[in-house]
């Protein structure tokens, strides 16, 4: 659930909804219909938050879908904390996929799931390479020359 995610309330409206904003509005990832019914959902479950006139004014179709948006998010901003929960909850709810994709839940979630990667630290690899660049060189070397020593047919016991 939205809520669980992203801990303590305090911190929605200002760092994650605004950096969220930016990224819902742009490249029209809203369409008229999911922004219909994520105003109607807050509409219904919210009416403290979106009253059914401010409902009417984000849901008119004769502005333009990115327009209706960014004034809802503002609005929702302007609300506060509560009211920017419940967008992220009818969000998940009418669009998982792009909720999944929120820049705050990706970063929430490098977060919390470490990258697992197959670097070595600075300190082992200090260890694999205290013999030097020669070492590995000689030993190349060596390899190739012995590989050619036996393609020419001498036989090294």
């Amino acid at each position: 659930m939205a809520w669980e995610f992203f801990g303590d309330i305090d911190d929605y409206r200002d760092p994650l909804l605004q950096r969220d904003a930016q990224f819902l509005c742009g490249h029209q990832r809203i369409d008229t219909a999911l922004l219909d019914r994520l105003v109607l959902q807050l509409n219904r479950i919210h009416p403290q938050i979106l009253n059914d006139h401010e409902a009417q004014r984000f849901r008119d179709l004769g502005v333009a879908t990115r327009g209706r948006l960014s004034g809802l998010l503002e609005h929702l901003q302007q609300e506060g904390d509560e009211a920017c929960l419940g967008f992220y909850q009818a969000l998940q709810l009418h669009a998982e996929g792009l909720y999944c994709t929120l820049p705050s839940r990706v970063s929430l979630r490098e977060m919390a799931e470490p990258k697992k990667t197959n670097t070595l630290t600075v300190q082992e690899r200090s260890v694999l390479n205290h013999k030097g660049p020669w070492f590995y060189l000689s030993c190349f070397c060596l390899t190739v020359g012995r590989t050619a020593l036996y393609y020419y047919g001498v036989y090294l016991p």
